[in-house]
């Protein structure tokens, strides 16, 4: 494990529901609703392990990730990319080309923090040249349709983070777009098979 400390750098962003994950230099930001209406981004990590290892705890409840047959089949609207995910999980959109994954349904959940035992996933598209580099201690990844990318895994203090005990990015790069598919697990033991599995059933469009 790396030790790496958080940043004190505070973004203001207009309202958003829930809790994303955005690629912020030096580190992976947590968004968290603050009281005054806006919310802010603040860098709270505390610890950066190896996505291989994290690959590796994944591998050992299943070798090869099998997308179940009751999923459902996302497809951007632009034609750029489609996944499949969990039958009873909820779709929103983040933004453009974003879509936002959650376990729960956040019209009827109104608390900031993340419900026990939750799962969100982001999957993010941006013009590589506006896109997060790749971090420091990323490792090397396939994950996405096959494509050469890397990962990288982020431990957090839930007490923190709205709950989240883990980020685990998955990116790759197709075309002129950067693509991420990234885990916030609110678990004590996250459900890292279900994102290799969602990140497993990716396809590039145009």
């Amino acid at each position: 494990m790396r030790e790496t400390k958080g940043h004190a750098s505070v973004l203001k962003l207009g309202a958003v529901i829930g809790i994303t994950l955005l690629g912020v230099t030096g580190g992976a930001g947590i968004l968290i609703a603050s009281s005054g209406g806006e919310d802010e981004v603040v860098q709270q990590v505390r610890t950066t392990r190896s996505a291989g290892t994290v690959a590796t705890e994944a591998a050992a409840s299943s070798t090869a990730p099998v997308v179940p047959e009751n999923w459902l089949a996302y497809a951007d609207p632009q034609g750029l990319y489609s996944f499949s995910y969990p039958s009873s999980w909820h779709v929103g959109t983040g933004g453009q080309r974003s879509v936002i994954l959650t376990s729960w349904d956040t019209a009827t959940w109104m608390s900031p923090q993340f419900p026990s035992n939750s799962i969100k996933v982001d999957v993010i598209v941006a013009p590589i040249e506006q896109a997060e580099a790749k971090p420091d201690g990323a490792t090397p990844s396939s994950h996405l349709a096959g494509s050469q990318g890397w990962e990288i895994v982020y431990i957090y203090d839930p007490s923190a983070t709205g709950g989240v005990t883990r980020a685990h990015e998955i990116a790759a790069d197709h075309g002129s777009y950067r693509y991420f598919v990234t885990g916030l697990f609110a678990q004590d033991h996250p459900d890292e098979a279900t994102l290799v599995a969602i990140a497993a059933s990716f396809t590039f469009g145009q």
